[in-house]
C-alpha cells in the first residue's frame, strides 16, 4: 500500500516539477538603482544608539515580454550579481510574489516584486491578442 501510493505521487509529480522547469524564459535588464541605508540615531548621543546590521538594498527593472518587473533585492553582503547588469538577458522564472534569477554560482536568487506593468504599446497589444485568440 506504501510503495503504491508512493509510485502514485511520483507519477503525478513529475509532470508537475517538468512544467515548472519550464517556465523558465529571459528578461531584460532595464534598470538597477542601489538604495543607501543610513542607520537611524536617537537622542544626542548616538554612541548609545543600539547596533544595527548594515543591509544593502537594490532594486531591480526587468522585462519579461511585454511586462516589466520591479524587484527589491536585500542584502547583508556588499555583492550584487554581475550577471544582472543593465541591457543584460537573463534567465528569469518568474512567481507569484517572486523573480527567481538564474545566477551562475550562486544558484536562483529570489527577488521579490514590488511593481508590475503591463505594456500597452502597440505590437505588445497586438502579442496580447494573438495570443488569447490562440488559446
Amino acid at each position: 500500500m506504501k510503495y503504491g501510493f508512493m509510485c502514485l505521487v511520483a507519477i503525478f509529480a513529475t509532470p508537475l516539477f517538468a512544467q515548472a522547469q519550464q517556465s523558465t524564459t529571459h528578461a531584460t535588464v532595464l534598470n538597477v538603482h542601489e538604495y543607501e541605508n543610513y542607520p537611524s540615531t536617537a537622542g544626542s548621543n548616538p554612541s548609545d544608539a543600539p547596533l544595527t546590521a548594515e543591509v544593502h538594498t537594490y532594486e531591480i527593472s526587468v522585462r519579461v515580454n511585454c511586462t516589466t518587473f520591479t524587484g527589491r533585492y536585500d542584502t547583508g553582503l556588499d555583492y550584487f550579481p554581475s550577471t544582472l547588469a543593465v541591457n543584460s538577458s537573463v534567465p528569469v522564472r518568474v512567481g507569484k510574489h517572486n523573480l527567481y534569477f538564474s545566477v551562475p554560482g550562486y544558484g536562483p536568487l529570489r527577488v521579490p516584486i514590488t511593481k508590475r506593468k503591463q505594456d500597452r504599446s502597440s505590437p505588445c497589444a497586438t502579442l496580447n491578442r494573438v495570443q488569447i485568440t490562440s488559446s
